[in-house]
């Protein structure tokens, strides 16, 4: 056999391999993995790097290792999130606006801003867009855009509804 061809046989394998250099990895999670329904609407991330995905079934929280769904009073959708300079997540969902605390064995759970809200408001719809910009927290819907500053709600009708921001 030829030098030539033997060296082509031995290296073969190592010429036709795909580098794996600037490739992501990516990894697809299916529903029963994680225990929740097959519909996301949102996602973020904290400084930690741990990961919530807003989800049908409330907020889905991924360590790397561990999936952790965290309902919303109601079973709510969560349509929106937003995280802060300080690491906090910011929930939006259906009739529902708040944010995720740590309790005291340091395990996150859901706490709802409604309360801060007018009362003969009614109901304030799907809050679609949750943005942290200079300090404050903007709630997104289709029937008003709502201010967190301070610990105050404030709210802002349009004559027609936010779609888009």
């Amino acid at each position: 056999m030829p030098k030539y061809l033997l060296l082509i046989i031995v290296a073969l394998p190592c010429l036709l391999a795909q580098p794996e250099t600037g490739r992501p990895y990516i990894r697809n999670y299916l529903p029963d993995e994680y225990g929740a329904t097959p519909q996301n609407w949102a996602i973020t991330q904290d400084q930690l790097g741990v990961m919530y995905f807003g989800n049908t079934s409330g907020v889905l929280e991924y360590d790397g290792s561990t999936w952790r769904t965290i309902p919303l009073p109601n079973n709510h959708v969560v349509r929106s999130l937003a995280s802060d300079d300080a690491g906090t997540i910011w929930v939006g969902g259906r009739d529902e606006l708040g944010f995720l605390q740590a309790d005291s064995s340091g395990r996150l759970g859901y706490v709802s801003l409604l309360g801060k809200l007018p009362a003969d408001l009614g109901k304030i719809g799907d809050v679609w867009r949750t943005h942290y910009h200079n300090g404050r927290i903007l709630y997104f819907s289709t029937l008003q855009l709502m201010i967190y500053t301070n610990e105050q709600l404030r709210v802002i009708k349009p004559q027609g509804s936010f779609m888009c921001l």
